[in-house]
């Protein structure tokens, strides 16, 4: 990755960055993703960086397999914005001098270590779901205090860094300063996410020569999976062969695969289950389009949507729901196509027209990858945040 074009050389760049993280590997999912990407290109960037995260099962092999510093702090990730105070004091001794928080709930961590000689610059990257939970709704006055804490953690930030116009759009809400925001969409790895020939799982699979529809992800009701389902009989009708693929796993499996009983698809339907990291890139490629209605169901609500250019990277034409940071994703008409949530025909319409119309479906994959490739990749939103964290930008 080329170094970072600040003006100065790196070694003039004194920026000593701390990134302090609940959501972090070897846990699967979008903030730990967003975490490990970033981390691995900070410590290219930087002479000193180190990330403090939950001292979660299998955290050992992890650390062992990357060439930056982890401190594990406590066995729970909600613990760590008191776990995480002893760490940032060392870490402030050391000469570290900035903290990227991944997520508000840990600002508290550095408001109290600077007052005992932890660093002092403080940045704070926002996704979605934590700028909308309510856990003490039932308890208004305590709800009220929560709310309150959250208010202060964004106004302690130097820069806010959304995922989305979105989750920008709900930090102004929660009063934040327009000046303080840098909206930086995420990214994804195309040199990992890239056209392959998948003809062997097809063939393991019974997948080969069949259109495939699918979709990758948590099974939960906010995905909209059961959308795609209740579309398929209008599919079925003109590509007998179709079979819709869901890779992952979750609490709403059974609820799904209820669903495809009852309006009888089992031929039609495949549940995979949760697969190794290794091999989402090669399940991409088994699609002939990539599907995620996700519905907005605060505060489960999809901030962005990473599987969406994850899809694109892979070559592939993507349907994604106007909810949410999705449209940040998903360009309409370009990279894919959008359409309202909870609506079993219109996207029965859009799985239609892009199965039927080979043509415009490549040219759709074919520019999403493109996109990826400018503008969409993890370096761009490292050199992003970079800049905007750093005075020698």
């Amino acid at each position: 990755m080329p170094l970072p074009e600040c003006g100065h050389r790196l070694e003039e760049c004194r920026m000593k960055l701390v990134m302090v993280t609940q959501d972090f590997p070897p846990i699967p999912g979008g903030i730990q993703t967003y975490s490990a990407e970033l981390a691995l290109r900070f410590h290219r960037s930087l002479s000193e960086f180190a990330v403090v995260a939950p001292g979660v099962e299998g955290a050992e092999d992890w650390d062992r397999s990357v060439p930056y510093r982890v401190i594990r702090v406590g066995r729970s990730s909600d613990h760590v914005p008191l776990t995480a105070i002893p760490a940032l004091v060392r870490l402030g001794r050391e000469g570290f001098d900035t903290v990227f928080h991944t997520q508000w709930q840990t600002v508290a961590a550095t408001v109290f270590a600077r007052s005992l000689g932890g660093p002092t610059t403080l940045h704070l990257a926002a996704h979605g779901r934590e700028l909308l939970l309510r856990p003490l709704e039932a308890l208004p006055s305590a709800q009220w205090g929560f709310d309150q804490l959250r208010r202060r953690a964004i106004h302690q930030a130097s820069k806010l860094f959304p995922v989305s116009r979105f989750t920008a759009g709900l930090l102004k809400e929660l009063g934040a300063s327009e000046a303080n925001i840098v909206t930086v969409p995420n990214g994804t790895d195309p040199s990992r996410f890239r056209p392959m020939d998948v003809d062997e799982l097809k063939k393991r699979h019974g997948l080969s020569g069949r259109p495939v529809i699918l979709s990758v992800g948590r099974l939960a009701p906010r995905k909209g999976f059961d959308t795609v389902i209740e579309a398929l009989p209008r599919i079925i009708d003109d590509f007998p062969d179709v079979c819709y693929v869901l890779v992952g796993d979750g609490a709403d499996r059974e609820r799904l695969e209820g669903l495809v009983a009852a309006k009888q698809l089992a031929d039609s339907v495949r549940f995979i289950g949760r697969v190794d990291w290794s091999e989402l890139p090669h399940w991409h490629n088994v699609a002939d389009v990539f599907v995620t209605p996700s519905r907005h169901t605060p505060p489960s609500v999809e901030g962005f949507g990473i599987v969406f250019l994850e899809a694109n990277a892979c070559g592939k034409p993507v349907i994604g729901a106007r909810t949410g940071g999705i449209p940040d994703a998903v360009l309409d008409g370009k990279t894919g196509l959008l359409v309202e949530a909870d609506q079993p025909n219109e996207l029965a319409d859009a799985l239609h027209r892009l199965l039927s119309d080979r043509e415009f479906a490549l040219r759709l994959g074919t520019f999403g990858r493109e996109r990826v490739l400018s503008s969409g990749t993890w370096d761009h939103v490292h050199d992003t945040l970079y800049h905007a964290m750093n005075e020698c930008s």
